[in-house]
């Protein structure tokens, strides 16, 4: 392999990661100097082009790392590469995932995560999976999965306790397969049991070797029969994987010689789905006899190669390659279903040749029919089977008009053809959706859009989540809703949604109002204004707007008992609730010249029952 002398190439290095990129690219990340004195921690990307074999190094922006990592994770996701655990300079544990957008070579915020090192992470239901590897006191983590929500930044861990999960013996690699982590474990110490002088010995330098731990950032690999100097050691858990952080040689406790007896080598493969560990008796005979060192799989691949040299080879090279196919042990990666998909390409305009049947939105008379296919309506939408089967008009018109808005018919229509609800839906739409899944009695839509709008509570959407709860009967909804915008009272009634909310559904959440409750207005000191107040008027007399007409009147002081120029309405909750005298309780004929500012931030607050 040569290179055009113009061209950047990589600096060498140990304990990097290379994760292949769309097949054609290989992206590497940390590592350190290849000499074993070099305190170097590469920060920069590499890219190798594979096509051309030139190097990129390219400049990239945003949260830009401040040192690298070594024996660290990596792995690529829509585009994305998440960096997890690792050390950093000075043997620092990693607590963070880096995240790198490899299209705009953009540095992500990091997010915080697990300490740990020379483990595998992967992809899984759009979730981050951490498997294996060492924690800060050098344990061995083998019966812990952890995952992290990309989304919410939520970590969890799972303990799978099972007597036929790996042991913690030997070398272990790693790697997803459709719904399944494959497990190689390589000891090649497994076959013979140790006589007892050799078995003592053994164990005595494994205590001298425990003691001297605390001077040590990493457990230095050792096998029982031989032992390799630093450089071949390091050398060894130099990752190699294409996908993931690929050799890492293992430490052996004292179990591994008093148990050598029991067999550690072989392969397993832990079912995502299920959570449940397989272990495959046959392969460990294929493995016998050998120092397996490297390994080599592709993520969702369905075989892997293993590197390494036997007894009576030199240690200075791998005079043997094996290479195992995971069908033949019955571990297959199931393909996620298409049907949804190819369903969905019906709608396309390639599709839509073969479409016999036209929805239109009365509300939006104007905009582009919707091309649907009769036989898909059928077995998807109730309603419609029902219409046809009774004989309405629909069924002799080829066609139908629906009293929802077109955006809201596309992606209802999406929904029958998909089984999904798309993730690029304004919630505003969801809300819409909701109230036609509980019209049309579509149970799964109906809880896709519920699922979809307790997580979007917000000042801009509670008013028309509220909107959407009321209409569809979702009562939990509803309450959760109106707890926010009485939280977020000042803000929220200068949104558009609650401007549009419907008169029967204005009203309904006016009688959720406490019969006590106030507009509370307070006197602000020049050292507690909070940062969310406006000036609210002067000497001028106030209305309040169209909205709060319905709120029941009550007693308002003269106004001349008002401070004058820095009367505010606060949003903020302080421990110090305004006095009667330093509060007004607005009537219906008040407060229409607020709606000038643009965050409010006044709530209802209920009154103390001294000041009714």
């Amino acid at each position: 392999m040569s290179y055009n002398e113009q061209q950047p190439v990589m600096a060498k290095r140990n304990d990097h990661s290379a994760t292949l990129w769309r097949n054609h690219h290989l992206v590497v990340f940390g590592g350190t100097g290849d000499d074993d004195d070099d305190d170097t921690y590469f920060s920069q990307i590499a890219v190798l082009h594979l096509p051309s074999l030139t190097w990129e190094l390219p400049q990239t922006s945003g949260m830009v790392p401040l040192t690298g990592r070594i024996k660290h994770s990596a792995t690529i996701h829509n585009d994305k590469l998440y960096i997890a655990g690792g050390l950093e300079p000075g043997g620092h544990y990693a607590n963070t995932v880096l995240i790198l957008d490899l299209v705009r070579n953009e540095w992500l915020t990091p997010i915080p995560f697990v300490c740990r090192s020379q483990h595998v992470t992967f992809f899984y239901n759009q979730r981050l999976y951490l498997y294996g590897g060492y924690h800060e006191d050098l344990t061995r983590s083998n019966n812990t999965l952890t995952f992290l929500d990309t989304n919410s930044h939520t970590v969890t861990q799972l303990e799978i306790d099972s007597p036929n999960a790996p042991r913690l013996h030997g070398q272990q690699y790693a790697q997803i397969c459709g719904d399944q982590l494959v497990v190689a474990v390589m000891d090649p110490d497994h076959v013979e049991a140790l006589d007892d002088e050799e078995t003592a010995t053994d164990v005595e330098q494994m205590d001298e070797d425990e003691d001297s731990l605390e001077n040590h950032d990493m457990v230095e690999p050792m096998t029982l029969r031989s032992q390799r100097s630093r450089a071949q050691q390091r050398s060894r858990a130099t990752r190699r994987s294409t996908s993931t952080s690929s050799s890492t040689l293992k430490k052996k406790g004292k179990a591994a010689v008093r148990h050598a007896s029991k067999p550690t080598t072989g392969v397993w493969h832990l079912d995502l789905a299920a959570m449940q560990w397989q272990a495959h008796q046959d392969v460990p005979v294929m493995l016998d006899g050998c120092h397996w060192q490297i390994f080599g799989m592709q993520e969702h691949a369905d075989w892997f190669a293993l590197f390494g040299a036997s007894d009576d080879d030199l240690d200075e090279y791998y005079g043997l390659v094996l290479r195992i196919q995971l069908k033949e042990h019955g571990i297959v990666a199931i393909p996620p279903s298409r049907l949804g998909m190819d369903l969905a390409g019906l709608l396309t305009d390639d599709g839509q040749a073969s479409a016999d049947f036209v929805i239109r939105s009365s509300v939006d008379p104007d905009a582009q029919e919707l091309h649907v296919h009769r036989l898909v309506l059928l077995a998807r939408w109730p309603h419609f089977a029902h219409l046809m089967q009774a004989g309405m008009v629909e069924s002799f018109s080829n066609s139908m008009t629906l009293p929802e808005p077109h955006q809201v018919l596309h992606w209802f229509v999406h929904f029958l053809y998909t089984d999904a609800l798309d993730d690029a839906i304004s919630p505003l739409l969801v809300a819409d959706l909701m109230i036609m899944a509980n019209l049309y009695m579509l149970p799964r839509l109906l809880a896709l859009c519920v699922r979809r709008l307790y997580a979007n509570v917000t000042v801009d959407y509670c008013s028309k989540i509220y909107q959407a709860a009321v209409q569809a009967g979702q009562d939990g909804l509803q309450q959760t809703a109106l707890t926010y915008l009485f939280r977020h009272f000042g803000q929220v009634v200068q949104t558009a949604p609650f401007h549009a909310l419907p008169a029967p559904v204005l009203a309904n959440l006016l009688d959720q109002v406490p019969y006590f409750s106030s507009i509370a207005i307070s006197q602000l000191h020049a050292n507690d204004t909070p940062a969310t107040t406006a000036t609210l008027f002067t000497n001028q007399t106030a209305a309040l707007p169209p909205f709060l007409n319905m709120m029941p009147s009550t007693s308002l002081p003269p106004r001349s008992s008002a401070p004058t120029p820095d009367i505010v309405i606060s949003g903020r909750s302080t421990p110090n609730l305004p006095s009667a005298s330093q509060s007004l309780r607005v009537q219906p004929h008040l407060l229409q010249q607020y709606d000038h500012l643009a965050e409010p931030p006044f709530v209802l607050r209920p009154p103390s029952p001294m000041q009714n």
